[in-house]
């Protein structure tokens, strides 16, 4: 937040001293709230955790996708045209970044069930460092969420551990919870470090640029932001929280 503080200051010195701001607040739109509660609701709509959720299988989706994409509808239709008009709303950047990352999941499965496999090979090798920086680095250019899947069912592989159990899990997080940190920490503060580590990141890039705004290319946001700024904090982090453990 410090980091953020200083850039935004230096960013406000070179704004337009002409331009007055009223400083008035003004909400529309407040029945999307109702939609975003729904979706957040949805996501625990796993018939994995909740018995009494049905499953769809062998669909690819289930009921809490069926109800995300509805509420996407819903909200699209029943929308006010003036507020889209006014956010310049249009659907290229999702369709940009759709496109993106589902070039990213067909390709990574077979890469990340590779690295599992060798994990449970050489598991005497591994500590909780490895792990932190190996999940971070795929984290940077892969979808977060599969990436730490994957390492933390690496993770458990070292200890003849099985992910799907869930029994498994649970054990693994008590006895060894460096372990758990090492993959979750790495594999959300590392999707900041390039556009596509996250899916909202390019999303907001797409939405600057056809707002007007200038940003950095890939790598000039690799080489003026994320590795000048992002990494050196990222290391701070790993070396206080998990180095020397594992």
């Amino acid at each position: 937040m410090s980091v953020f503080y200083l850039v935004d200051i230096r960013n406000k010195e070179g704004e337009d001293d002409t331009v007055q701001y009223s400083g008035k607040i003004e909400f529309k739109g407040a029945k999307n709230l109702i939609y975003l509660l729904i979706i957040l609701i949805s996501v625990f709509l796993d018939p994995n955790v909740l018995s009494w959720v049905p499953s769809l299988a062998p669909l690819p989706f289930g009921i809490r996708e069926i109800i995300m994409f509805g509420v996407v509808f819903f909200s699209y239709k029943t929308a006010d045209e003036n507020i889209l008009k006014a956010n310049e709303f249009n659907f290229e950047p999702i369709k940009e970044v759709a496109y993106l990352f589902i070039g990213i999941f067909a390709t990574m499965i077979p890469a990340l069930q590779l690295i599992s496999y060798e994990a449970r090979q050489y598991g005497q090798h591994l500590d909780a460092s490895i792990f932190y920086w190996a999940t971070g680095s795929l984290s940077a250019f892969l979808d977060n969420a599969p990436t730490f899947l994957n390492f933390l069912s690496a993770a458990l592989g070292k200890y003849g551990l099985d992910v799907n159990v869930k029994s498994n899990v649970a054990d693994f997080a008590n006895q060894y919870p460096f372990y758990v940190q090492a993959t979750a920490i790495a594999a959300v503060f590392f999707g900041a470090m390039t556009y596509i580590g996250n899916g909202p990141n390019f999303m907001v890039k797409s939405i600057c640029e056809r707002a007007g705004i200038k940003m950095p290319s890939f790598f000039g946001y690799l080489v003026k932001y994320s590795i000048p700024i992002l990494l050196p904090i990222f290391t701070l982090v790993w070396f206080i929280f998990i180095y020397g453990r594992g």
